[in-house]
């Protein structure tokens, strides 16, 4: 897939799988989503932003992450 970075949003180790993240809000240019680490995946899907919580506990998802979706849903609304 190709997305173009318009924001860095931080970096962390993984609570759960201790493996070291970072977090980025890009902009889709082309392509498909892959999953290329099908032991860590069930799979990968697009989503609406509304509905991450679904598939991911919000108290899961890295705050600035939820941050950055939240505002773009209240974006959206308004």
């Amino acid at each position: 897939m190709h997305c173009g970075v318009r924001l860095r949003l931080g970096r962390r180790l993984h609570p759960v799988t201790g493996v070291y993240c970072e977090y980025f809000v890009c902009d889709y240019l082309a392509g498909e989503t892959k999953d290329k680490d099908v032991v860590e995946n069930i799979d990968v899907v697009w989503v609406n932003r509304r509905e991450v919580t679904r598939f991911i506990p919000e108290d899961k998802i890295y705050p600035p992450l939820l941050d950055a979706l939240m505002e773009r849903n209240d974006e959206a609304a308004s």
